[in-house]
């Protein structure tokens, strides 16, 4: 089967869906059988099977703008320890409708079913053989990993309080605390605040209300100066900006998550960008490349990250398709225990309608210079 790397194609469609409405809380609903959880925000773990090869769901439970339940996150196959992106949510017969990032097909393979007896069942459908076939995932009960709790935190403002239309600024916090594995929220925390932070919180509402102030003074400040455009409207001062968190790989001895921001501050679109890391659970520590590869490992890891983009786009000719002829390794990555994915985030290495790019190298190519 082939597999697609980038797990973050459609994050630009789901934040915008996934939008709050902070002026007043949302009406609860009955969800029935189109949510796991009725949590705004939650994590939950499936495992099952799927075309008889054993997999594991890390699924993302998120709420948009009517307040029905919409999911992201990944599959995981026990054989490759591939992250594979999913996302979809319920269609209009209450069916939910999970959509597998794998874009070389004309057609996209899904999971259709309800979420059952704490579990998610139905059909998957392949298009490259057109078959329907069985499944059932369940939440695993043993050798789970990292089990989180989903918290939300958010706020608006007016650009005029008689207008309550707009135009506004919206923050919102989405993030996750370790209910098990407790050393771990310091260390998620301080990368969800990003390594640029000089003086990062120690406290999640103390983050939220230094990013939510920054912002808000950021909105006014544009506000007094450009007004409301008088061609768009209030469009242009609808400013938004919003974090989350995705797991893509979550195991007894290994986590590995994204933290991802969108904003809108104007122009013709929002920008968006993931930053991944990998925990050791048993070291409870972050890993760093330092800590996988010895010395002067950057040349190699170039030389397998630019035949894996040749690959990945069919060309050998890199700079026709991406902005370099030669794709070198950043910080950007994760880890899963078949090997290491890079991420480049919009304009970094590719052009914004390409979304974030991924790629993945086994660790079976690396063996010169694993430590």
């Amino acid at each position: 089967m082939k597999q697609t790397i980038n797990l973050f194609s459609c994050l630009f469609f789901l934040l915008i869906l996934g939008a709050c409405k902070p002026e007043k809380k949302a009406e609860e609903k009955d969800l029935g059988q189109t949510a796991l959880s009725n949590d705004q925000y939650a994590y939950v773990q499936l495992k099952g099977e799927l075309a008889g090869k054993k997999a594991t769901l890390h699924l993302m439970q998120d709420r948009g703008y009517d307040n029905l339940a919409f999911y992201h996150g990944s599959m995981v196959y026990d054989e490759t320890k591939l992250p594979i992106g999913i996302f979809g949510g319920a269609d209009t017969t209450g069916t939910v409708v999970l959509s597998l990032a794998i874009y070389d097909q004309e057609e996209t393979p899904n999971l259709a079913g309800k979420f059952v007896n704490q579990g998610f069942e139905g059909e998957y459908y392949d298009p490259a053989t057109k078959q329907k076939t069985p499944f059932r995932f369940e939440r695993s009960k043993t050798d789970q990993g990292v089990a989180f709790s989903g918290h939300v935190l958010q706020d608006s403002v007016l650009g005029n309080p008689d207008l309550v239309s707009g135009p506004r600024a919206k923050v919102r916090f989405e993030y996750l605390k370790a209910k098990n594995f407790p050393f771990l929220n310091d260390l998620i925390l301080k990368g969800y605040q990003g390594d640029s932070i000089k003086n990062p919180a120690s406290k999640w509402e103390n983050a939220f209300q230094s990013e939510r102030d920054t912002f808000f003074s950021m909105f006014k400040r544009d506000f007094a100066e450009n007004g409301v455009d008088a061609e768009f409207g209030n469009m242009m001062m609808m400013y938004e900006t919003e974090s989350s968190m995705e797991v893509l790989y979550n195991s007894p001895d290994l986590l590995s998550l994204a933290y991802t921001t969108y904003a809108y501050t104007g122009g013709a679109h929002g920008n968006y960008g993931s930053s991944c890391a990998s925990y050791d659970l048993k070291k409870q520590k972050r890993i760093t490349l330092d800590d996988l590869f010895k010395p002067g490992y950057k040349k190699t890891l170039g030389d397998e990250l630019t035949k894996m983009a040749k690959k990945q786009f069919n060309t050998d000719k890199l700079d026709s398709v991406l902005f370099v002829d030669r794709v070198e390794p950043n910080g950007n990555f994760f880890l899963t225990p078949s090997g290491i994915s890079f991420n480049y985030v919009p304009y970094e290495i590719g052009a914004y309608a390409m979304g974030e790019i991924k790629l993945f190298v086994p660790f079976e190519n690396l063996k010169a210079i694993r430590k």
